[in-house]
């Protein structure tokens, strides 16, 4: 009977329920669309949160397939972390398209967890795998 209350003990809730998602994801949006030789998807943008007394945020792209292409589901053909957000303590939710339906371009608006400056930023796609970003005047 130890044996198995030991057990319990060490085995982690995630195991248990047969899902292990990150606790420190707050936000997932897919939108957009992308095209690359004879490929195409979607865009996710995935917001992950940190802190308690002084909130901070952090940005991943992720490239993802059609699952209506032929493919059973989709598949993530590239991810990055967008560092000039990440090396800094901004706290943020999620990207918002700018322009067409494809969204090419996001602005997201962000503040200085220190500071509680506010922040907008210009988020533009360049092909899978690649971004710019551009602070923009509030």
């Amino acid at each position: 009977m130890r044996i198995i209350l030991l057990l319990l003990c060490v085995i982690s809730p995630s195991a248990i329920s047969g899902v292990d998602l990150d606790p420190y994801i707050s936000n997932v949006v897919t939108f957009g669309k992308w095209e690359e030789k004879d490929k195409s998807g979607q865009i996710r943008f995935i917001t992950k949160t940190y802190g308690s007394e002084h909130v901070y945020s952090k940005l991943f792209i992720q490239w993802l397939t059609y699952h209506e292409d032929g493919v059973v589901d989709s598949k993530v053909v590239s991810e990055t972390s967008v560092k000039e957000l990440n090396e800094k303590y901004y706290s943020f939710g999620s990207p918002v398209c700018v322009g067409d339906w494809k969204c090419q371009s996001f602005e997201l608006r962000a503040t200085d967890a220190f500071s509680y400056t506010n922040h907008k930023f210009i988020i533009t796609l360049q092909g899978i795998g690649l971004y710019t970003i551009v602070e923009k005047a509030l």
